[in-house]
């Protein structure tokens, strides 16, 4: 096991899925603490509350509004530290910032057209090392199969990352092995353990006994990542844990 440094950064990232698991979503961000906390599925009401257990520096980048599950705002992504946050910015590629719609679940096309797709980036400083994190929740298929949206929509989201280097990680959509988590590890590289052949907890989620590795974290060279680890049983995804380091 690589031996952690000062300047190592802990890093966790989890679907938390809207507000039904944050009884024990926030004992397990409080008893982790993790440096730098990236989350799916964020209500924005319940930015404040988690932001006591995951540290007080945050950025949150909205992606739909939520009033069809009973949100009183809207439901996005969210970076959470207990380091300063001393740059963070949103790129959407899917939607418009400006106008965030309604969710609308009556159909597919419905909901690929009110659910909009960002990636949000923080850049913090441990020590005197700087680390550029960025998270994203990318589009959803009913199948795990990629179809010709997610297909534009990577090539929109490789755009924007192209020529930086960070650390990536969140809810892809897209089981590894297939041709979108392909793609990606063509790119950057997948620091999840091929032991782990499924971030879809087995309990939680509505599709019992589902295995698909479809959360990952992702670096591009300059990054080091050891001590990789999924706890189940906080959410209906697991939550990935891992240490980063500079190269």
């Amino acid at each position: 096991m690589k031996q952690t440094h000062n300047d190592d950064l802990r890093v966790v990232t989890l679907n938390i899925d809207w507000n039904k698991n944050l009884n024990r979503i926030l004992p397990f961000l409080s008893s982790c603490l993790a440096d730098v906390v990236c989350l799916q599925e964020v209500l924005e009401e319940d930015v404040r509350l988690i932001s006591r257990v995951a540290g007080k520096y945050h950025f949150y980048v909205p992606m739909c509004g939520g009033k069809i599950h009973g949100a009183k705002g809207t439901v996005g992504i969210a970076i959470f530290s207990r380091l300063p946050i001393y740059q963070k910015n949103a790129s959407y590629y899917v939607g418009d910032p400006i106008r965030i719609v309604e969710l609308d679940e009556r159909t597919l096309e419905s909901r690929r057209e009110t659910t909009y797709r960002a990636l949000a980036f923080c850049e913090v400083h441990k020590g005197d090392v700087t680390y550029r994190i960025a998270t994203t929740h990318f589009t959803w298929t009913p199948d795990g199969k990629a179809d010709e949206f997610q297909r534009a929509d990577l090539q929109k989201m490789l755009g924007i990352l192209k020529d930086k280097q960070y650390v990536l990680c969140g809810d892809f959509n897209a089981p590894r092995g297939g041709e979108i988590y392909k793609t990606l590890s063509q790119c950057m590289k997948d620091n999840v353990p091929l032991s782990y052949d499924t971030s879809i907890d087995p309990e939680r989620h509505r599709i019992k006994g589902l295995r698909a590795m479809v959360d990952g974290l992702f670096t591009t060279p300059g990054y080091a990542v050891s001590q990789v680890a999924m706890h189940f049983g906080v959410s209906d995804h697991g939550a990935l844990e891992a240490v980063v380091s500079r190269e």
